[in-house]
Order: C-alpha cells, then structure tokens, then sequence
C-alpha cells in the first residue's frame, strides 16, 4: 500500500474549518423546536396540538396566561401562540410580561372577538401575528413558520457576527 502525502493550499483549509463552523452553527440550530400553547378552552388547545405536532413541532400547553408565564420561566420554547381572553391573564397581559421576560420570544396571537384596539396592543407590544377564530390551518402554519424564521434568520446573523 501506497500513501500520498498531499498539502492543501491554506485558502482550502480556511474553506473547510468555516464549512465546519457554518455546519455546526445550522445543527444548533436543528434542534427540537417547542411551541407553547395557551388557551383555556381544552378542544382548542387539543386542535392546536394535534395540527402541530402533525406539522414536526414539539409542544407543551397552558391553560392560561399564570401557567404559560410559569412555564416559560422554567422550560425553553422557540414561539408562544395564546388565546386573548383567559380567566386569570388573558393574552396581551401575557404578551406583555413575555416581552419583560424574554424580549425576543415570538406570540402568536388569537381570539375570537378581535377588535381594533386589541389588535393595536398586541402590535405596540411586538406580536408576531394576531389570528382572529376561526382560522384555516395553513393560516396558522404559515404564521408560526414566520414567526420562527424571522427568530432563526437573527440567531444565525448573531452567531456569524461572533465568528
């Protein structure tokens, strides 16, 4: 058996340890992505769960706005989708302690009695869509699919600016 030894130009080895550093940059970034859902009533929250779970997402749930606030404080999500009123606190009460707690956490929104000065609010305070029920499934889908893109596209443009 024969070896070959075989020098690689530097600017070749500077492309593979970037390659390297872009590949595990897009594995962080694979990992499971969790999605909260909160709302009170539990045939929607179901619903919610079976069609994003359907779609590759993990999910947890919430029955109101005091269980998802815990339950972001102690266990990682990428999104937050919630019902706008909930006894206890409601949707944009939620929204706005998520924004003290975790500025960048992207909400979904949704109600079933929307109007104009809830959906000002929920803009002011940064809401990554506002959803009025009923809605179709692809609706949702493309909503949460921007939502996390938007979210991915600043983590990946915070890791390569540390590079």
């Amino acid at each position: 058996m024969v070896y070959v030894h075989v020098r690689l130009p530097a600017t070749f080895a500077v492309r593979l340890a970037r390659q390297d550093r872009e590949r595990n940059t897009v594995a962080k970034l694979m990992k499971p992505i969790t999605i909260l859902v909160v709302d009170n009533d539990e045939d929607v929250r179901e619903g919610l769960c079976r069609l994003l779970r359907r779609a590759g997402y993990t999910v947890d749930v919430a029955a109101n706005g005091i269980e998802a606030l815990k339950y972001v404080q102690h266990h990682p999500c990428q999104l937050v989708i919630t019902d706008m009123l909930m006894p206890g606190m409601g949707g944009l009460t939620l929204l706005e302690r998520l924004r003290e707690l975790r500025p960048g956490l992207p909400v979904l929104v949704v109600t079933a009695f929307g109007d104009w000065g809830s959906y000002s609010r929920a803009i002011e305070l940064n809401a990554a869509a506002y959803l009025t029920k009923p809605f179709r499934s692809e609706e949702l889908q493309r909503e949460v699919q921007r939502a996390l893109s938007t979210t991915r596209d600043e983590t990946v443009g915070r890791a390569s600016s540390q590079s």
